[in-house]
């Protein structure tokens, strides 16, 4: 059902949807050298090292203002299985994988 794919992720944009240490930590090595926005409201110590150190942005726009069709992936991490499924939806929408952290039928793809 799954083939192992690679993606190399270096200099590709990839979007992170989520407010606890899910956003960070399957994600951090996986996406080594990619452009990561995060969209989080209450950004957690390990997403504020990770800013500090600019290897992620934050955005400034609300969910439904984003255009993923600039995105080479997307990962819904967020508490709020409301986003994570409205990601998964327009991601898939738009052929982009997608992972939603602890929900195996809303991924076109999985981390290991």
């Amino acid at each position: 059902e799954h083939l192992p794919n690679y993606i190399n992720m270096n200099r590709q944009k990839c979007l992170v949807a989520g407010e606890d240490n899910k956003a960070t930590q399957d994600n951090s090595t996986s996406l080594a050298g990619a452009l990561i926005d995060i969209l989080t409201c209450k950004p957690s110590k390990p997403i504020v090292e990770l800013l500090n150190r600019k290897q992620l942005f934050i955005l400034k726009e609300s969910l439904k203002e984003i255009d993923l069709r600039h995105y080479r992936l997307v990962i819904g991490a967020s508490e709020d299985k409301s986003v994570n499924h409205y990601l998964s939806e327009q991601a898939m929408k738009y052929n982009i994988p997608v992972n939603a952290v602890d929900e195996l039928d809303k991924c076109s793809f999985t981390i290991t």
